[in-house]
C-alpha cells in the first residue's frame, strides 16, 4: 500500500530532509498584509499619471520609487506594514518542530525569526553567514526584510538585479546548497493546519 503523500512528508521532515519555503500568507494572521493589500497601500501613494501602470505589487513599487526618485516612501509603508507584529500560532508552532533546521522565506516581517528566538540564526547579507553554527535553526530571508531595507525585493528592477546578479552570494550559496541537497516543504501544504 503506498503511504500518502502527508505521511511521505512527516517522515522525510522525521530524517530531517526537509527544508521549509514559507511565503508570505503565513503572517497575514499576525496583522501583515497581503499581497493584494500591500499593493494597494502603495498604489494609493501614487500620483494618477503613475498609477495606470501599476497593475501589481512589483510594478507598484517601481513606479512609487520613480514617481519619488528614492526608496523612501516604499519603505515608509514596508516599515508600516511589518513593524510590531507579533508571531502567530503558525509561527509558535513552526518554532518547536524539532526536525527542521532550515526555513528559507520571502517575508519581509520578522516573525519567523521573533518565535524562534534565540535558538536561530538569520541570514539577509554576507556578514551573516560568518557566525554559521550547524546547531543553530537557519532563517535564510532571500526577500530582505525590514532590517535590511536595502536587500528588500519587491519592484521589478529588485527582481531583475537578484536574477542577474545576487549581490548577498554567501547566503544564496547556502540557500542553493540546500535547494539541491534537500527535499523542500512549501507552506501551501500545511497552511490550513494551524
Amino acid at each position: 500500500m503506498q503511504k500518502s503523500t502527508f505521511e511521505n512528508i512527516i517522515n522525510l521532515i522525521r530524517k530531517e530532509e526537509v527544508v521549509l519555503f514559507v511565503g508570505a500568507g503565513c503572517s497575514i494572521a499576525s496583522g501583515a498584509p497581503s499581497v493584494d493589500s500591500l499593493t494597494k497601500l502603495i498604489i494609493d501613494k501614487l500620483d494618477s499619471s503613475f498609477y495606470s501602470d501599476a497593475t501589481d505589487l512589483q510594478k507598484a513599487s517601481a513606479a512609487l520609487i520613480l514617481q519619488n526618485g528614492n526608496r523612501e516612501v516604499l519603505n515608509e509603508i514596508l516599515i508600516d506594514s511589518f513593524s510590531n507584529l507579533l508571531p502567530s500560532d503558525f509561527h509558535k508552532a513552526l518554532s518547536i518542530i524539532p526536525f527542521i533546521h532550515d526555513i528559507i522565506t520571502t517575508n519581509y516581517d520578522t516573525l519567523i525569526e521573533d518565535a524562534i528566538g534565540d535558538k536561530g540564526q538569520v541570514f539577509v547579507i554576507n556578514d551573516d553567514c560568518t557566525s554559521y553554527s550547524p546547531d543553530s535553526r537557519h532563517v535564510f530571508k532571500i526577500h530582505g526584510d525590514i532590517s535590511h531595507l536595502n536587500e528588500v525585493v519587491i519592484s521589478e528592477d529588485d527582481y531583475r538585479r537578484v536574477i542577474g546578479e545576487h549581490s548577498q552570494k554567501l547566503v544564496w550559496n547556502q540557500v542553493y546548497g540546500l535547494f539541491s541537497t534537500k527535499h523542500i516543504w512549501h507552506n501551501f501544504w500545511y497552511r490550513n493546519l494551524f
